[in-house]
């Protein structure tokens, strides 16, 4: 029961965090769309989709390191 409960708050943890980091980087791609110089333009684009996949592979990673040792923990190894 503990654990489970351990479980459901690292589950909402991880989605709370990947829906700020979603919605950081859509509402700056809003204000790179209203920038009229182009080549700074491109090079936020480029910085915006950087940081989503970066952010997001270090909460997957996180999020994975959580659930293995959550596994070990019920599991008692």
């Amino acid at each position: 029961m503990e654990a489970a409960f351990l479980a459901l708050i690292l589950f909402a943890l991880f989605f709370g965090f990947f829906y700020l980091i979603w919605k950081n980087t859509s509402s700056s791609n809003e204000k790179i769309d209203e920038m009229e110089d182009g080549t700074w333009k491109v090079i936020l684009q480029i910085n915006s989709k950087v940081g989503r996949v970066v952010g997001i592979t270090l909460m997957s990673l996180v999020f994975l390191v959580i659930t293995i040792w959550i596994l070990s923990y019920l599991l008692g190894v």
